[in-house]
């Protein structure tokens, strides 16, 4: 499973996504203090001074067999700016940050217009990743 941010002073929250038969039960082996809402949401108050990391562990068990674990980093994300896309490049699916390295990826049918602030994108049928 790929790593995961947080925000300091921000509980960390993931909604994990199950099947299984007869239906599994959710349990969260670390970090310590974390729970379970609503069957499937991890919710963590995450310490002050907040650490550079941590690991999440979960734990799947739905009787049959043995338990499952699966186990990912999350990483401390200061507050701020995190991406500045001034659309630009008028043409294409790349949007470049203008503030750093989180260039993206527009997905769909990008429909790029002319308008008052920079080009955009028109349209409901496109989004970036």
């Amino acid at each position: 499973m790929e790593g995961d941010t947080y925000v300091p002073g921000e509980d960390y929250r993931r909604t994990v996504t199950f099947t299984g038969f007869p239906i599994p039960t959710l349990t969260v082996i670390a970090p310590a203090g974390a729970v379970i809402e609503n069957n499937a949401e991890i919710v963590y108050a995450v310490p002050d001074p907040a650490p550079e990391t941590f690991t999440v562990t979960v734990q799947l068990d739905n009787g049959v067999g043995e338990p499952v674990q699966a186990s990912w980093p999350v990483k401390k994300r200061e507050r701020g700016l995190q991406g500045l896309w001034c659309l630009e490049e008028g043409e294409g699916d790349v949007v470049t940050d203008s503030q750093g390295s989180n260039d993206g990826t527009l997905v769909g049918d990008p429909d790029w217009t002319t308008a008052t602030c920079p080009d955009m994108l028109s349209g409901l049928t496109a989004w970036m990743t």
